[in-house]
Parts: structure tokens; C-alpha cells; sequence
């Protein structure tokens, strides 16, 4: 698996992939309340089950999040809702 670059928005598009296969998408992210569970569209499909995030105890608390999606060759779109 190889790791993609940082992307901060809701919606992200990539032409960095250079060959279709499975990739780590790193989320990383604060949040001092729980958070309601969000899907993750990898061109417009989703990729399964909603996504848990744990409540961090503050904005200074950074967490990740690592999930394993499958990416085509050349350009992807990633949204999360």
C-alpha cells in the first residue's frame, strides 16, 4: 500500500496515483465532541461501511484515521459526507 499526500476539503482530486491499486487514505482531524459517522465516495462509489472517529479531547488533540481504498491510475475523486 502507498500513502497519498495531504488533502484538507471535503471533496479532493488527484492525479498523483501512478498505478490503479489499494492505498492508504490518512485523515487527520480534531474534534472535542464525538463525531457522526461519515461515508467516503471514491468516484462516486461508496466504499463500504461508515467510518467511526473518535472524539479527540481538544482542538489541540490531533488524531488520525488510516482506511484502505482503491484507487484507479491517473485521476480520482475522494469525498467525504
Amino acid at each position: 500500500r502507498d500513502n497519498l499526500g495531504d488533502w484538507s476539503s471535503d471533496v479532493c482530486s488527484s492525479d498523483l496515483v501512478p498505478k490503479s491499486g489499494q492505498y492508504n487514505l490518512i485523515i487527520t482531524y480534531y474534534s472535542p465532541v464525538p463525531i457522526n459517522d461519515v461515508y467516503i465516495y471514491v468516484n462516486g462509489k461508496n466504499i463500504g461501511q461508515p467510518q467511526k472517529f473518535v472524539f479527540t479531547d481538544s482542538i489541540n488533540s490531533v488524531a488520525y484515521k488510516i482506511i484502505p481504498i482503491n484507487l484507479n491510475q491517473g485521476n480520482n475523486t475522494i469525498t467525504i459526507s
